[in-house]
């Protein structure tokens, strides 16, 4: 099952693997939110939710330049840990 949110030009969508798993809307919440602290307000993002973690495969462009990263996590507290670098201005 996929499920997908928008919030302007930032798209989410959400993939099951397990029966019983429901849509976790905080988590696409919490990724727009941090997307727009960032400054990136255009990116789509794809999230697969597994049994202990959710692997995230996000897409956006920076200063004209293409950025695709992929890493697991357990909560959306992490995301500052993988894409706490990314701003506008951090990519020249």
């Amino acid at each position: 099952m996929v499920v997908g949110y928008r919030d302007g030009e930032l798209r989410f969508y959400q993939s099951f693997d397990i029966e019983g798993h429901e849509p976790n809307k905080d988590l696409s919440e919490a990724v727009f939110t941090f997307l727009n602290a960032k400054g990136i307000l255009s990116a789509q993002v794809e999230a697969i939710k597994a049994e202990r973690e959710t692997t995230l495969d996000f897409q956006f462009v920076v200063n004209n330049h293409y950025v695709k990263s992929s890493f697991s996590i357990q909560s959306p507290n992490e995301l500052e840990k993988y894409l706490g670098e990314v701003s506008k201005s951090a990519i020249k």
